[in-house]
């Protein structure tokens, strides 16, 4: 709907009609006369509290906004309402937003205006001679008080519809404007703060946040790159230790085996020392068993080195072996040493 028509549903509502604006016209000598007086005492009100003094720097634009108000009335008691009265009223409802202007003052300020020029419209048509009506006094026509007086508080109301409606609607832009940068400026951070996660997720912890955030997310910043700084530097002292770790449980876990080549070197769980026989490894060599046959019998066997012995055996099962061998290998010297003749008889 366009602003006109939106005009012309509101004058019909109100019945704001031309014989409403016939009598505007008509009092306009005494509204003028009358708003100066008034607009004065409204903006020393203004300037007696402390919520409303605040909207204004100084004196000179208070003034400013005497006179833009004296010149909107004048154009209200002209009848003048249309278009350009449409875009003046805006700018007023505007100027009210943009400096904070709630609506319970402006409706208390024009609370003001209205019972100023009421009391005017009065004072005007109340008859001015002392003799009583009978007596040849002039009696004022009630109806037509009555009309003036409501054609000056419907325009006044309709000035106020505007100018609030602007107002709620000026502030509701800016609300919404408000909205749409911290949607922005909420999707910006969000966005950081994942690269900053999906780094930390693939391992990366020399990622850090620059300053691409906005200034009220500086906070949330700092404490992301201290958390992740630390974190850092947990991990490099923990992946620094690990090695010396790793190189003593490999010292620990190594099998410990006897070698024949190292003599002095006893089975696991032997605190007892080594008999003298196993210190050698020679000594420990096993031979082998002599072959039944004339051509070894009278012969001395000789002994070759085959295969070390299983020196991780028990010790005393090995000590036992030893002790076979040798009383076996002794006796089989003996009867080597005997002579094959026997005698057949005895001389």
């Amino acid at each position: 709907m366009s602003d006109l028509a939106a005009l012309a549903d509101r004058l019909n509502f109100v019945a704001l009609d031309n014989s409403a604006l016939a009598q505007l016209r008509a009092l306009r000598p005494l509204l003028m006369a009358e708003m100066p007086r008034l607009l004065d005492a409204f903006y020393a009100k203004i300037g007696a509290f402390p919520q409303t003094r605040a909207m204004f720097s100084g004196p000179a634009e208070a003034e400013r906004a005497k006179a833009a108000q004296l010149q909107h009335w004048d154009r209200i008691a002209r009848g003048g309402i249309d278009g350009a009265y449409i875009a003046a009223v805006k700018r007023i409802g505007a100027a009210h937003a943009r400096i904070g202007l709630a609506p319970r003052w402006y409706i208390g300020g024009y609370s003001f205006i209205i019972e100023g020029l009421i009391g005017a419209i009065l004072r005007e048509r109340w008859p001015k001679s002392h003799r009583p009506f009978g007596l040849g006094g002039a009696r004022p026509d009630p109806h037509q008080t009555a009309a003036e007086i409501a054609a000056v508080v419907k325009a006044a109301l309709l000035d106020m519809d505007y100018s609030i409606s602007v107002y709620i609607e000026s502030s509701e832009a800016a609300r919404m404007a408000v909205e749409a940068r911290m949607r922005q400026t909420n999707a910006a951070v969000i966005a950081v703060v994942g690269d900053a996660l999906g780094a930390l997720a693939k391992g990366r912890l020399t990622h850090r946040i620059g300053d691409v955030m906005p200034p009220e997310y500086a906070g949330l910043r700092d404490d992301f790159n201290a958390a992740i700084s630390q974190l850092h530097e947990t991990v490099v002292a923990i992946t620094g230790a690990a090695p010396e770790s790793a190189r003593a449980r490999t010292r620990s876990a190594r099998p410990r085996t006897i070698s024949p080549a190292a003599p002095n070197n006893r089975p696991r769980g032997w605190s007892r020392p080594l008999p003298p026989s196993l210190k050698s490894p020679s000594r420990c060599i096993a031979r082998p068993r002599p072959q039944n046959g004339p051509e070894t019998s009278s012969l001395k066997r000789k002994r070759t080195p085959t295969a070390a012995p299983r020196l991780w055996a028990t010790p005393c099962r090995q000590w036992a072996g030893l002790k076979n061998r040798r009383r076996k290998s002794a006796r089989s010297s003996a009867s080597s040493m005997r002579s094959p003749f026997r005698p057949i008889c005895s001389l």
